[in-house]
């Protein structure tokens, strides 16, 4: 009786569904990322339609109708808007070994922290990779550093090294979500970064800057990174952040965790980046102790919420979750994102 078409059916339909499961683990997602995006793809496929031939299948066509309906018309919409409308990338530049800064004309729809699939088909002509931009969504031309890990960011490294003219990219986004009135509300703000991770924040401070100047907030950055050639591209803006300070007093502890000892570029410097290699640490930071600073801190300042919005790898963020002071005359409300698959 298992050889019984509708019976096969089901088997397969299970079958598909074990690879789904064996095929979702970390190792897979992390350092295959992509033959784990289409193999699920594939396999969601090959899971609907054979249950829809199981013994009860036209059952559950009938269940799943409209909400399968609905996510076509969905994935269709974004297919055309993605496919309708390509940006073009008016600069990308080296900045220092690892990382590669692109800027994109015309494109601000997006808010602060979110993330969008970028497709550069120059690159690749079957990879979408997901980034946030550090830019203000004001804008008209949104800014994204990537990190150069594996092949994808390789490739795109290789070619901006080499000379090559990247034109086109169409974004398939924005994605993601994080409430910035709530932090317009908070009287006092806490944002730690680490490495990359300084992307989002960058984004909200921006915003915070730009739409509430009616606003006085008092706010501190805690930027842990090992890449001496990141701190100095983004030393300028932040730096300029830090001096105009007529609504956001914003406080800076920057902690440089590379090997050796960063090199200042102090010849032409600016005021902005003056005052941000002011803040500059050598080493790692404390956390348990920074974070107990920062709680008296809020206390001086009679502020007893705090909004905090934590971004960097898995284990850094676990890292400061962990070592958050626990204290009934200061309340922390925590917004944590990490790049980790």
């Amino acid at each position: 009786k298992f050889l019984k078409f509708d019976i096969m059916a089901g088997i397969v339909s299970t079958f598909l569904m074990i690879i789904i499961v064996l095929t979702s683990f970390r190792p897979i997602r992390r350092y295959l990322y992509y033959w784990f995006f289409k193999i699920h793809i594939l396999l969601f496929l090959g899971i609907i339609i054979s249950a829809c031939l199981h013994k009860h299948g036209s059952e559950l066509a009938t269940m799943i109708a409209v909400p399968l309906g609905l996510y076509v018309i969905d994935v269709s919409v974004r297919i055309f808007l993605f496919v309708a409308t390509p940006r073009r990338i008016s600069s990308a530049k080296l900045v220092g070994d690892n990382y590669v800064r692109l800027f994109i004309h015309h494109f601000s729809r997006y808010s602060a922290a979110q993330h969008v699939n970028l497709y550069i088909p120059q690159v690749g002509w079957t990879e979408a990779h997901s980034f946030s931009p550090i830019s203000n969504p004001e804008n008209d031309t949104a800014s994204i550093i990537i990190e150069v890990k594996r092949k994808w960011t390789k490739k795109l490294k290789k070619r901006v090294e080499e000379g090559k003219e990247l034109t086109l990219a169409w974004i398939d986004g924005p994605f993601g979500q994080i409430d910035v009135p709530f932090f317009v509300k908070q009287k006092y703000l806490v944002f730690v970064a680490g490495g990359v991770g300084i992307a989002p924040i960058m984004s909200v401070l921006h915003t915070l800057h730009y739409h509430y100047k009616h606003k006085t907030t008092r706010a501190h950055l805690i930027w842990s990174c090992r890449a001496p050639d990141l701190l100095i591209e983004l030393a300028e803006e932040i730096g300029q952040m830090m001096n105009r300070g007529e609504n956001l007093d914003l406080h800076l502890q920057l902690y440089h965790t590379g090997e050796g000892t960063l090199e200042i570029p102090l010849e032409n410097a600016t005021a902005n980046t003056k005052a941000f290699f002011d803040c500059l640490t050598e080493g790692r930071p404390d956390f348990p102790q920074v974070l107990k600073d920062i709680k008296n801190d809020a206390k001086e300042n009679h502020c007893r919420k705090a909004g905090m919005f934590i971004c960097g790898s898995g284990t850094f963020r676990d890292a400061i979750l962990r070592n958050i002071p626990h204290s009934p005359n200061c309340f922390f409300n925590i917004h944590s994102e990490s790049f980790s698959l």
